[in-house]
């Protein structure tokens, strides 16, 4: 009976170790996927994309669809969350350092 437990308990954590690398569960953490409309890959880079692509972002619960309106690299102060910015440069999102906004390529 002692080593029907053991693998019980060996089991147990390895289902445990499964569930915390779920995708699933990761989108459950607040995490997001997005990809191109159509796509069957995650975009990686902000450079993936163009002024105007239509993505869609994965979430835990749902789906969003949204058009890129800016792409760029986070200022390495900009909050995670968009509390408040300083004010932005001019042609500038306020939480990047350098984007693609208003080009189209």
């Amino acid at each position: 009976m002692r080593g029907l437990e053991r693998r019980g308990e060996r089991l147990r954590s390895i289902i445990a170790k499964l569930n915390a690398l779920s995708p699933l569960a990761i989108l459950a953490r607040g995490y997001a996927v997005a990809s191109r409309e159509g796509a069957r890959s995650a975009l990686r880079s902000a450079e993936d994309v163009k002024m105007g692509d239509r993505i869609r972002v994965r979430l835990h619960e749902g789906e969003i669809r949204a058009v890129v309106r800016a792409t760029g690299v986070p200022r390495q102060d900009a909050p995670l969350f968009g509390e408040e910015n300083p004010a932005p440069a001019e042609n500038q999102l306020p939480m990047f350092d350098s984007g693609r906004e208003g080009k189209k390529e």
